[in-house]
């Protein structure tokens, strides 16, 4: 198994994460007509709940819509 970029670079603690996403879509039932748009809110709860007891708790995230159906890891720090 690979490790991860966080080991490889000794990062120890990320006090910012800066994404930019498009359209992400999700469907809570597995319909497509029941398809929406996952909000920036969303999905930093969503990040900021998973991050606990990792590198990532407390970090910043800063997400930003863009256009498209996909997204970009901006930076760490």
């Amino acid at each position: 198994m690979g490790s991860c970029c966080f080991f490889e670079n000794n990062i120890e603690k990320v006090s910012e994460i800066q994404v930019e996403i498009g359209t992400i879509t999700m469907a809570h039932d597995g319909f497509h007509e029941h398809v929406e748009d996952i909000s920036v809110d969303n999905l930093r709860f969503g990040l900021e709940s998973i991050s606990k007891g990792t590198i990532l708790e407390g970090a910043d995230f800063k997400i930003s819509k863009i256009e498209g159906d996909h997204w970009k890891l901006v930076s760490l720090r």
